[in-house]
């Protein structure tokens, strides 16, 4: 009888625990609702405070060339009524057949015969392409500057040992001495992981590569052996683009149509694993860097390594220069 009541106790203590548990998840989806909706209310306000901004200034633009379009229809009329005015007049005399019209026939003539006939066409083709689509795509980059954190940030646990991640796990540098870190068995050989994994779904962040003569960025698969190099290529669970020496590579290939002119500062990586597609791409050019296809087998994490030790590789929600 003892035994049955003591687990009659326990089974009571996991009810009350089971019900606390439960509030402690309702209590939690709310507050999560709650923020989706915040959070989603600011940018919804600031699409709204973009598009009156830019409907003023459009209509602010076309004001002139409406005014002129105003003032021609008024002189166009006044033109039209004049002109109605002389007919009238010719009829009104060639009906009374008299002698007045007869004597005013040369002015009349004069009057009707040559009538001033205006340009009726005002040139409109300058207007007839107005810029929403460079509009679209500036609202869209200055909307990212509302994100107060980047969307993934790096695990200090996977650094190897000639990586320093800051403090605030949104930047990494290469040292030249190498740290005594204990080696778990997140850690890697080379490079760090970020935080956050992916299994489906579709998710973006960028990465302020800068001046850096020596980077590489893509994703890894979660089960690869951490304790040596990785082969770069898909079959290999390693997909990234690199910079090293000068020369951008997919992997081991070289990516020639990269103008060595205007090297990208900021790579944006942009993954949609249920697609299974990874794309690097230069957001603020608007331009496509290089693209894998084909699928993930598993879950994959972010990859950041640096090899140059005058600069950092950053990780930020947006560009904050003003557009």
């Amino acid at each position: 009888m003892d035994r049955h009541q003591a687990t009659l106790t326990e089974l009571k203590k996991a009810s009350e625990s089971c019900v606390k548990q439960t509030e402690l998840f309702k209590e939690h989806i709310s507050m999560t609702e709650n923020q989706i909706k915040k959070e989603f209310e600011k940018l919804h306000q600031f699409l709204r405070d973009e598009e009156e901004k830019h409907i003023r200034s459009f209509q602010k633009e076309m004001q002139p060339q409406d005014e002129k379009l105003k003032a021609r229809m008024k002189e166009l009329s006044t033109q039209i009524s004049d002109l109605s005015e002389g007919m009238a007049s010719v009829w009104q005399d060639m009906e009374a057949e008299n002698i007045s019209f007869l004597q005013n026939y040369s002015d009349t003539i004069k009057r009707v015969q040559h009538p001033l006939v205006p340009n009726t066409t005002l040139r409109l083709e300058e207007y007839q392409h107005y810029h929403i689509q460079t509009i679209i795509f500036t609202t869209w980059a200055r909307m990212q500057n509302l994100v107060e954190h980047p969307p993934v940030t790096l695990d200090p646990d996977t650094a190897s040992s000639k990586l320093l991640v800051s403090q605030e796990c949104t930047s990494v540098r290469y040292i030249e001495v190498q740290m005594h870190n204990f080696d778990n068995p997140e850690r890697l050989y080379v490079g760090v992981l970020a935080s956050q994994g992916f299994s489906s779904g579709v998710h973006c962040w960028d990465v302020d590569v800068g001046e850096s003569d020596h980077w590489m960025l893509g994703v890894v698969g979660e089960t690869v052996n951490r304790k040596r190099l990785y082969k770069m290529d898909p079959k290999s669970r390693f997909w990234c683009l690199r910079f090293i020496d000068g020369e951008y590579k997919k992997g081991y290939k070289p990516v020639r149509y990269i103008d060595d002119s205007e090297w990208p500062s900021i790579i944006r990586l942009q993954l949609d694993f249920d697609k299974g597609e990874l794309k690097f791409t230069e957001p603020f050019r608007n331009r496509s860097l290089c693209t894998y296809t084909g699928g993930f087998p598993e879950k994959v994490f972010p990859y950041f390594c640096t090899g140059d030790y005058l600069k950092s590789l950053h990780l930020f929600p947006a560009n904050k220069e003003n557009f």
